[in-house]
């Protein structure tokens, strides 16, 4: 049967500010978090978010990225943190299968999950994050292509933010602290991943507003982003 979802978030490389999942895609926080900060314009001590383009103190911007792979088959719903994240990139990993990479740089969330395998896509989408790369498990290859990109990879088996819980069933155990995965990155800030129009310009000047999209991923798996 197939499978589809409403989500607001991104796509592939549209960022968030606020991403909350419905409809299957999932978005219940079921643990605590910190907030990025809301508004249009800088303030006295803050700068413009990396990835988010919103204003966040200067100490919040020059933080590394997190990023999570997590489970978005029918089972994992409702994840756990995906609201809290600056991005979301839904990624087809197999036919019509998919997976969910979020990235956390002005916020934090924990637990963030479940979290699932490393797969050789992956490699493109962290490499200009930089930063901590969390995932569960995955053949050694697809993990040296990740490796390869610079970014600092962590599982269950590092013992440092990412752990399976208790009374859960694999594949659909393990779970994410991104404050704690942050504390293993080498790397600083993410470079700024869009350009940006400047105040007062909008994209309703220049083209029409698209309010919604559907993608096929196979004949299982439908997105739709609203």
């Amino acid at each position: 049967m197939p499978v589809s979802r409403r989500s607001i978030g991104v796509l592939a490389a549209v960022s968030l500010t606020a991403a909350a999942c419905s409809g299957g895609a999932g978005g219940n926080d079921d643990g605590p978090s910190s907030a990025a900060p809301a508004g249009t314009t800088t303030t006295v001590g803050t700068v413009s978010s990396p990835l988010t383009g919103l204003p966040v103190p200067r100490e919040i911007a020059q933080r590394p990225a997190v990023t999570v792979k997590v489970d978005n088959s029918p089972a994992a719903r409702p994840q756990a943190g995906l609201g809290q994240a600056d991005l979301v990139y839904e990624e087809r990993v197999e036919g019509s299968v998919v997976r969910f990479l979020a990235v956390y740089q002005s916020a934090d969330a924990a637990p963030v999950g479940p979290v699932r395998s490393v797969r050789s896509s992956d490699a493109a989408i962290v490499a200009p994050l930089g930063g901590v790369f969390a995932f569960s498990g995955g053949i050694a290859s697809f993990k040296e292509k990740v490796r390869a990109t610079g970014v600092r990879l962590v599982t269950e088996d590092d013992n440092a933010g990412v752990k399976a819980r208790p009374g859960r069933r694999r594949p659909l155990a393990t779970y994410a602290d991104t404050e704690v995965l942050r504390e293993a990155s080498r790397t600083g800030a993410p470079p700024p991943l869009f350009a940006r129009l400047a105040p007062p310009d909008t994209f309703s000047r220049r083209a029409p507003e698209a309010v919604s999209l559907r993608v096929v991923f196979g004949s299982r798996t439908t997105a739709d982003w609203n």
